[in-house]
């Protein structure tokens, strides 16, 4: 059985090794980090992926509570509030479980040694319940759910219609033409699924991939960097004049616009455009096609509005290719919804079978996950 790996976020480092030392020597929970303020929380969850996180209400820059939000939405990964030496924690109590943490642990005093013994029994008892709780959930409602695909054509037709696709259309299997780039939208929910799909493309990917998901500044970075020791494919986060290569995937950087430039180069601008998020789909979009008409792929997944539907329905209308995730895999069904209700997508999919898509409109097949070694393995075939 694997240990519970526990990533503890407190601003202050003695309660963060008063904690550490209290779950020492167990070989069901293992401390695999800690973190001092709300935004390193969030960060290291996604650099880290821990079973839970303890958390401090009370935290500088981004308050133990915003980051419990962020991290409910970019992972889902359960978080126990603690709430020590508060003057007021039953009111801080109902917060925390108003905005999503999966319980709380409630101390009147700082974490001194005297108290260690009454509440390491404690700290065990939730930790390995909220653990527990949670692996059954996964097991209940996966991530991954086995879906029978389902393919439409923005062609209309009366005639072979899917009596499961509304509106109907026809069934297809490759994209006309030739696709030189992957533009993928993706927001709430998104990292997790986001690594589904990337985990399964093969590294002979013979275009570049940018991918907008709607993250922090502070937490873009982080995510490229965790990804690209878990895919088959480079990935990045994008930098302004970065030249975009095949088999690479370009995460947009948080809280900026991105755009694709005539030289086929990336664009970061902060700023001049009247859109609601930074980055956006939409944005990118528009520069894609631009610069590439009609030959991209655009993949529109999880995530809650409609960014990326004006930009879709450019692509669309430019003889663009266009697959959207179905509404049983998404944990938010709101941008994949705006373009498959505008009748501009092509094809359909389970969150399982999109990688299948996206490698089939190559003529190539989606791969199993690499193993933990790839970083090694990856950069001595990019040295080749």
């Amino acid at each position: 059985m694997k240990p519970i790996r526990v990533l503890i976020a407190d601003e202050s480092v003695f309660i963060r090794q008063q904690i550490t030392k209290m779950l020492s020597g167990r070989e069901d929970i293992t401390v695999i980090g800690g973190a001092g303020n709300g935004s390193e929380a969030v960060v290291k969850v996604l650099d880290l992926y821990p079973s839970v996180v303890l958390m401090s209400c009370q935290m500088p820059l981004v308050s133990g509570f915003e980051a419990l939000e962020k991290i409910k939405e970019l992972t889902g990964i359960p978080v126990i509030m603690m709430l020590i030496n508060r003057k007021n924690p039953e009111a801080d109590r109902r917060e925390a479980l108003e905005r999503g943490a999966v319980d709380c642990i409630i101390h009147r005093s700082a974490l001194l040694s005297k108290d260690i013994l009454d509440l390491k029994n404690e700290f065990i008892e939730i930790i390995t319940n909220v653990s527990a709780s949670y692996e059954e959930y996964k097991l209940i409602h996966p991530r991954k759910p086995v879906e029978v695909t389902k393919t439409i054509n923005t062609e209309r037709t009366a005639k072979n219609e899917s009596p499961n696709l509304k509106p109907p259309y026809k069934r297809r299997h490759l994209p006309p033409g030739i696709i030189e780039i992957v533009i993928v939208g993706i927001s709430t929910g998104g990292p997790q699924s986001l690594e589904d799909v990337i985990s399964r493309l093969p590294a002979t990917m013979p275009v570049p991939i940018v991918v907008i998901q709607h993250m922090p500044m502070e937490f873009t970075k982080s995510f490229a960097r965790r990804l690209n020791t878990i895919v088959h494919l480079e990935v990045k986060e994008a930098s302004h004049g970065m030249r975009l290569e095949s088999g690479t995937v370009y995460i947009a950087p948080g809280g900026l616009q991105m755009s694709i430039s005539a030289e086929k180069t990336i664009v970061i601008t902060d700023g001049g455009f009247d859109v609601a998020y930074s980055p956006s789909i939409d944005v990118i979009t528009h520069s894609i096609v631009t610069v590439y008409g009609g030959n991209a792929l655009g993949v529109m997944m999880t995530g809650m509005g409609n960014d990326g539907l004006v930009g879709f329905r450019e692509l669309h209308k430019a003889g663009g290719y266009i697959l959207a995730q179905d509404e049983e895999s998404c944990v938010i069904y709101g941008m994949s919804k705006a373009v498959i209700d505008d009748a501009i997508v092509n094809e359909i999919h389970s969150l399982q079978d999109i990688p299948e898509a996206i490698a089939s409109c190559f003529t190539l097949k989606s791969v199993a996950p690499p193993s933990q070694s790839t970083p090694f393995v990856k950069s001595i075939i990019h040295n080749i």
